[in-house]
This record gives structure tokens, C-alpha cells and sequence, in this order.
């Protein structure tokens, strides 16, 4: 559409030269889109992903000894809970995956991991929402750059319905004694940034005004939210008693500036990671254009902010140094932050991770 709107510019641009110059000018031809156009797109938008907020799962991950092992719940249906290996007065953590991934994808996969093996005796409940039907292209295969940027609309646009039923299944787990409200903490990446600050924030709703003890949002999406263009709540300071973000690719997928009560901005978090620095070159990509490349660099980086946090489970002392609004002041970074960290903005630098393998944007 960017590069549609530009030959409409350029159209315009020779009429008003010639008008005033009154030289001769050729016009250029313009490929006009097709009279469906609007209803091709709306289409697309329908269909390209699902909508049924029963087709959501949820997987307890609690088995220390085989970290592949879930058992899953299913709202209202208590026989499923009982089952799930839920432990009840343990804190919850809830994992809620970004766009075009699901259980199985890197993030939460890597989090989960981290909290499993640092664990001899359990001491927490972790919790997966797969929203992978609300939030995956049905023929990913099949899909131009076009068509993925048409569906990922579609399923920024489910963020309420998502967030509204991972509110629900958390709302039925503590109903039925198996977790606190003021013991839950929502993680969050990228489109699931949004999706699991709007579950905090409905959790609101279902619990007179009380909020969840913790929400982190890492590397919250920025297409669509911010600026808001779209009829969609991103997340915001207020959706927990705690409400901290790492930030790690600000200039491409990720949100720019602060959106929580602490932001930790990794590396200074404007465009790439110094791992991710590698996707830069052709080297491992033959045969992609560069602007896949760069892509390709800056997804990696968007990835790193569940790297990193990974990595914070089992760092207690990963120091983060106040700037804007927080000069003077230090926090820990990730896993660790404390909610009583004096709010404002924190740099933190970090070089060793493997960024791993990110699924294409």
C-alpha cells in the first residue's frame, strides 16, 4: 500500500510541475487496483485467521522431570483442573505468545525452559495460552508479504477477544483456589504483549477493580498500536500492580519509547542486538534479497527480548542503570525486577545470547 500511495504522489507531483512550468511532461502509466480491491482485502481479513476464541488452549507445564510434558485445561471444566498438575498456593506465571507462533515456538518455550531448570523442588505454577488459531495465518505457505501484513491485522484485531479468554481461564484457576491474584504474572511477547496486557487488565473487571500482581510486556509490537491506528487497546502502564518492559528492536517490530512503569531498554534497544548483528550479512541467507536480510537481522532482535529474560531466571543480580526519569537509581533486570524499582527508564547491557532461530515476520 506504501508503494501504491507513492505512485499516486509521483502522478500528482508531474500534473502540478507541468501546470507551472508548462513544459511538456509524460505522465506516468499507473497499475490502479482492481474495483474489488476493498473486497478482496476484507476477504482476506476474514479468512485469514480464526476468530472462535474456543479454539484457544491452555497447557500447565509443570513436570520438572520431562519439561515436553503438558497437561491441558479447559475453561469451566473442573475434572481438567483438577488433572492439569496445578499445584494450588504457588505463584502463577502465565506465557502469551506472539504473532504466527504457538506452544511450541520459541518464546515460550525458551522462558518455560529456563523456569523448569532452575527448579529442584516446584515452586511455581506456569501456565501456556495458546492463541495460535487467532493468531497464525491458516496457509502461511501460501502467503505473499502482502497477505501476512493483511493477516496480522486480523489477528492484532482479535487482541480483546484472546485477552478476554486468557482472563477467564485464569479468573476459573484462582475461582477454584489453585491460584492468588496477587501471585499472578503475565508474560507477554511482541503481539502477545498486547493480548496478555489485556487479559491483566480484564482480570480488573472480573475482580472489582484488583489487579494481577505483575504483567511484563517483552518487546511489545508496535505495528498498529502504536501509533493506534487501529480499534485495538495496546497495553499500558496500569494493567497490574507492576507493569515492566523490555524493550529490544524499537525502529522496526517493537514499540518506540516507554510504555510501562519500568522500561528496560537492552543495548539502547533501537534496531539490532549485537548477537543478531550476523543477519546482516548474506552469509547463511544466499539467495534472499536484502531488505529479507535486514528483516531477518531485525527479527532476531525482536526475538532477544525473550532471550534475555530467559536468561534473567537464573541471573539474580543483572543490574540495569536509571536514565530518563530514574537517574540515580538501579534496577534488576528481567525475572528479578522488583516491584518496588522506582519507576522510570533503565538501560541495561547485554551482549551473551544465542539469538537462536526466529520464525520469519
Amino acid at each position: 500500500m506504501f508503494f501504491r500511495g507513492g505512485f499516486f504522489f509521483i502522478f500528482w507531483a508531474c500534473v502540478f510541475l507541468k501546470s507551472i512550468s508548462g513544459l511538456e511532461t509524460t505522465i506516468p502509466e499507473i497499475d490502479l487496483p482492481p474495483v474489488n480491491y476493498l473486497l478482496e482485502f476484507i476477504n482476506k481479513l476474514e479468512n485469514c485467521v480464526k476468530r472462535d476464541p474456543n479454539l484457544i488452549r491452555f497447557y500447565v507445564a509443570n513436570n520438572l522431570s520431562n519439561s515436553s510434558s503438558y497437561k491441558e485445561i479447559i475453561l469451566n471444566d473442573t475434572l481438567s483442573l483438577t488433572n492439569s498438575g496445578l499445584m494450588r498456593n504457588l505463584p502463577l506465571k502465565v506465557l502469551v505468545h506472539g504473532f504466527n507462533q504457538n506452544l511450541t515456538s520459541q518464546f515460550p518455550q525458551n522462558v518455560k525452559d529456563a523456569y523448569l531448570s532452575a527448579e529442584e523442588i516446584l515452586n511455581k505454577n506456569i501456565l501456556i495460552a495458546d492463541y495460535g488459531a487467532l493468531g497464525n495465518p491458516s496457509t502461511e505457505s501460501q502467503l505473499n508479504d502482502y497477505d501476512y501484513f493483511t493477516c496480522y491485522i486480523q489477528a492484532a484485531l482479535n487482541t480483546a477477544t484472546a485477552g478476554t479468554r486468557i482472563a477467564e481461564l485464569i479468573q476459573f484457576i484462582i475461582n477454584n483456589g489453585y491460584a492468588q491474584l496477587s501471585d499472578t504474572h503475565i508474560i507477554g511477547h511482541s503481539l502477545g504483549g498486547h493480548v496478555g496486557g489485556f487479559a491483566a487488565n480484564h482480570l480488573q473487571t472480573l475482580n472489582n477493580g484488583n489487579k494481577a500482581a505483575r504483567f511484563t510486556a517483552l518487546d511489545p509490537a508496535a505495528p498498529g498500536f502504536r501509533p493506534n491506528l487501529l480499534p485495538i487497546r495496546p497495553m499500558t502502564p496500569d494493567d497490574a500492580m507492576c507493569v515492566d518492559v523490555i524493550h529490544t528492536n524499537q525502529l522496526t517490530f517493537g514499540e518506540l519509547g516507554p510504555t510501562g512503569q519500568v522500561d528496560f531498554f537492552v543495548n539502547f534497544a533501537l534496531f539490532l542486538q549485537p548477537p543478531c548483528v550476523g543477519n546482516l550479512t548474506l552469509e547463511g541467507f544466499l539467495g534472499e534479497t536484502l531488505p529479507e536480510v535486514l528483516t531477518l537481522g531485525a527479527w532476531c532482535s525482536h526475538g532477544a527480548s525473550t532471550t534475555y529474560y530467559a536468561q534473567s531466571i537464573s541471573k539474580v543480580h543483572s543490574i540495569a542503570a536509571g536514565v530518563l526519569g530514574a537517574t540515580g537509581h538501579t534496577a534488576i533486570f528481567g525475572e528479578n525486577c522488583s516491584p518496588s524499582t522506582y519507576p522510570g527508564q533503565y538501560l541495561y547491557l547485554e551482549a551473551n545470547f544465542n539469538p537462536g532461530t526466529f520464525p520469519r515476520p
